[in-house]
């Protein structure tokens, strides 16, 4: 599907532009949608894309919603809970501290077969987990 490398850059990113990371069409899962910068930035991605966030994650406080301009996205404790209600997803935002990310990733790669790209805005995260 997509050819190995940009010109000048020799590793398969998956992507040719930056247009390619966040499309309308993508049906979108944020894990940790709750938390500091996710509340402030998800509702206007959330407006921007047309409603593409299908729900989000926030442990121990599963039932919440998140408010955007338009519509509420649901929060669940965790991917299972949101799947198991009747959620199809195929991108995974990931908004969690370091050293959460390697299992955030993992759950989504875990309980989705239908996953197909994942964003991570986390810095910082080590270089062991970003190996594995």
């Amino acid at each position: 599907m997509y050819h190995k490398g940009i010109e000048g850059f020799p590793y398969f990113l998956g992507l040719r532009s930056l247009a390619d990371i966040a499309t309308r069409d993508d049906r979108v899962c944020v894990l940790n949608i709750l938390g500091g910068e996710s509340r402030t930035v998800t509702p206007t991605s959330h407006a921007f894309s047309g409603g593409n966030v299908i729900f989000g994650t926030s442990p121990g406080r599963g039932g919440q919603v998140l408010k955007t301009p338009v519509g509420d996205i649901p929060v669940y404790n965790n991917v299972r809970e949101g799947l198991d209600a009747g959620h199809a997803f195929d991108t995974g935002v990931v908004y969690l501290p370091p050293s959460g990310v390697r299992d955030g990733v993992a759950e989504l790669v875990r309980v989705n077969p239908g996953l197909r790209k994942i964003v991570i805005i986390t810095e910082k995260i080590s270089v062991h987990d970003a190996r594995e």
